[in-house]
């Protein structure tokens, strides 16, 4: 509720964090006694709680103009809820199934963390397959002169399937998609859960620094792990970072 003291016609409200960020302007015309309120959407600030700028611009009876700052708005946290299944890319429905240069068992890791997104997403089952087949057929992205799944082969199939893919270039970017309640599918290396080469794998949930991991090709490992490991354990393989400026990729709807 904010409250002024002169008769008003209407108000704009614009809400903006102190770095101008995340900015949207709501307008009322429901000026009661010098009162208004406004419904404040979280949607329109991509999420990212914190503490926001208040400023009015009113407009009055006789048609002249205003601006106030009104002061600061904190934004809680709300989380995204998705249903995530698992997938695991050695399943033996597919894993022996042949896509140029390697089986599905051994580089699929990328279709199959795409799959459990775009399922979750969409509430209903989309298989590795249908994400590797895509891949393969449609592109040359995916086993075709190396073994695995390019950065641009994963931004091109969350394209074809609907959904939008931004990459995540920084550790605070990463940890705000996280906190959000965001999927994340991230690219690591020379880890726990790859020892030579490179794996995507699908991060989802904050909790005290932390990650849920779904690791599509060794299932036990899924868990919850250090944001910041899997950040300085992110891959260098030029087919992962290719045009990104990090190989970290918050997938939500287009």
């Amino acid at each position: 509720m904010f409250s002024f003291f002169k008769e008003q016609k209407s108000k704009l409200f614009g809400l903006s964090q102190a770095d101008q960020s995340n900015r949207f302007v709501y307008q009322t015309n429901r000026v009661i006694d010098g009162e208004a309120q406004i419904s404040v959407d979280q949607a329109n600030h991509n999420y990212l709680a914190g503490d926001y700028i208040v400023q009015a611009y009113i407009t009055y009876i006789d048609q002249s103009e205003e601006q106030i700052p009104v002061g600061t708005y904190r934004l809680a946290a709300q989380k995204r809820t998705y249903q995530t299944p698992y997938y695991s890319q050695r399943d033996q429905r597919w894993a022996g199934k042949w896509y140029g240069l390697g089986s599905f068992g051994e580089t699929g890791c990328a279709p199959t963390s795409l799959a459990m997104v775009f399922s979750a997403l969409s509430g209903a089952t989309v298989l590795p397959t249908q994400v590797g087949d895509f891949l393969y057929q449609n592109t040359v992205e995916f086993n075709r002169g190396f073994l695995g799944t390019s950065s641009r082969g994963l931004l091109m199939a969350t394209k074809a399937f609907g959904y939008q893919a931004d990459v995540l270039g920084s550790f605070d970017a990463l940890v705000n998609a996280l906190k959000s309640g965001e999927h994340v599918i991230g690219v690591v290396q020379k880890n726990i859960f790859v020892k030579s080469g490179t794996h995507d794998m699908v991060f989802k949930g904050y909790d005290n620094g932390k990650t849920y991991v779904y690791d599509p090709y060794t299932r036990e490992l899924s868990g919850w792990y250090p944001v910041s490991n899997l950040w300085h354990e992110q891959s260098t393989d030029s087919i992962d970072t290719r045009g990104v400026v990090a190989p970290f990729f918050k997938i939500t709807k287009a």
